[in-house]
């Protein structure tokens, strides 16, 4: 499968992931950045169904995309650790964004790859802010599966 066609169907899964985390969160400010970064991804989801029915798309990745975690909610995870799973995904949807605008052959393509990389990175910190805030214990199992 295509890097960016791979990087579209993350894209997608974490805007439904999105979805669960809002659903399952109590804290208000979190809901709302949660939405907010949702719009922004949808948005940016739409744009990159255009350059995938376009000619546009051609990405050269050698290097195999990222694994993500699913922030389906078990019975062992509560709100702090669908926090930070959600956190750790946005942060490596960050870095795959960076390897395509780096291996992207098509200026335009290329140009929007690195503003949504620096978009996504600054909701991997809002979300990090977020749970510096609330004094968030971070399970070493979830801060392992970030890095």
């Amino acid at each position: 499968m295509q890097y960016l066609a791979k990087l579209m169907e993350y894209q997608f899964s974490l805007i439904q992931e999105m979805g669960i985390l809002m659903q399952h969160v109590h804290d208000e400010k979190l809901k709302v950045l949660a939405e907010r970064h949702a719009q922004h991804m949808l948005e940016t989801y739409n744009t990159m169904v255009e350059f995938q029915e376009g000619s546009v798309q051609r990405v050269i990745c050698n290097e195999p995309f990222v694994e993500f975690a699913s922030l389906s909610l078990s019975k062992k995870e509560d709100e702090a650790d669908l926090v930070l799973r959600y956190g750790a995904n946005i942060k490596k949807l960050a870095l795959a964004y960076a390897q395509a605008a780096v291996e992207a052959a098509n200026p335009e393509l290329r140009m929007f790859m690195e503003e949504h990389f620096v978009k996504i990175n600054r909701h991997a910190y809002e979300v990090w802010q977020h749970i510096v805030k609330q004094n968030t214990i971070i399970s070493e199992e979830i801060w392992k599966e970030a890095k």
